[in-house]
């Protein structure tokens, strides 16, 4: 479990101070399966299960935007859309293998870096092949 900190400030009407009001929000995994489908929740336990069996000491996170996996530094990314999984890997130093060229180099930036790639699955037969390209990102946080 996760807990994000926003806070606001606000005048106060007597002491004309302001005062900051701090909302603590946490996110749940369960909370992201309300904006999948059933397939999409089916894809992401399996996935899941892979990914942390690649290492006990990967670190599950999640973050209103996402579900996180980290070693040392994150490495993985997943977003819930309704009919697939978004998923962004941290490739810093490393060559990306994929041979039927699904990940698309992204030109934005992540975590202070523009080394990252994105890429969607939406039937589970590219559970594998979603899994070898998560591994390559794992791999270069060793």
């Amino acid at each position: 479990m996760t807990i994000e900190l926003f806070g606001s400030s606000t005048p106060n009407a007597k002491s004309k101070r302001r005062v900051t009001e701090i909302k603590y929000e946490s996110f749940t995994i369960d909370d992201h399966f309300k904006k999948g489908s059933k397939e999409t929740i089916a894809i992401f336990k399996e996935l899941r299960e892979s990914i942390r069996q690649l290492d006990e000491s990967i670190e599950e996170k999640s973050t209103k935007f996402y579900i996180g996996y980290w070693h040392n530094r994150i490495f993985c990314k997943i977003r819930f859309r309704k009919s697939k999984l978004r998923i962004s890997i941290y490739t810093k130093s490393i060559t990306l293998n994929d041979p039927r060229k699904l990940a698309k180099l992204s030109n934005k930036s992540w975590e202070g870096s523009t080394e990252y790639y994105y890429f969607s699955i939406s039937k589970p037969e590219d559970i594998n092949y979603a899994l070898d390209l998560i591994k390559q990102s794992y791999k270069s946080t060793l």
